[in-house]
């Protein structure tokens, strides 16, 4: 089967379309197998050496009196981003670092999604609505010998550097 997602980072950026879920999910961490929660339950499963984590929603945990971290919300990324493509989630975590937004993306086969912190949902869907031609500028400093790293801030119509 071949890869249906884009690799291009200005398609991707230009086309995302970012959904907040209305679910507060949590993490949690079990080092006993036996506790996991059904398959039904869990959004994420992930086998650590310490144990396995898994995101479940924050109704299930209190009902099961889980041990929880992390109250957030899920976003999903409405773009089929190549499991190849590269930065887009560095793009993306960038633009919410700069605005104090703390994020763990995780990557399915079909849609990236952002677990955010519940209370910054809206902050966060904000934060990733950027106009195609500020995208277009950025995607344009390779051609100045600059690099998108090298993006301090942007607004409507200026693009600020910080030059080496």
């Amino acid at each position: 089967m071949k890869d249906p997602g884009e690799t291009s980072l200005s398609k991707l950026l230009s086309t995302l379309i970012s959904t907040p879920r209305p679910t507060t999910y949590v993490f949690a961490t079990f080092s006993d197998h036996s506790a996991l929660p059904r398959v039904a339950e869990i959004q994420l499963f992930f086998r650590e050496a310490e144990g396995v984590t898994v995101i479940t929603t924050l109704e299930y945990a209190t009902a099961q009196k889980i041990n929880y971290f992390f109250p957030c919300r899920m976003i999903t990324l409405n773009v089929t981003s190549s499991l190849e493509a590269v930065g887009f989630m560095a793009v993306l975590a960038t633009r919410l670092a700069e605005a104090n937004i703390g994020v763990n993306p995780v990557s399915g086969f079909y849609h990236d999604r952002l677990f955010v912190p519940a209370e910054e949902v809206d902050e966060t869907a904000s934060v990733l609505k950027v106009p195609n031609h500020l995208i277009q500028s950025t995607e344009c400093l390779s051609c100045v010998g600059l690099t998108s790293s090298t993006v301090v801030s942007s607004g409507v119509d200026q693009l600020q550097v910080k030059l080496s």
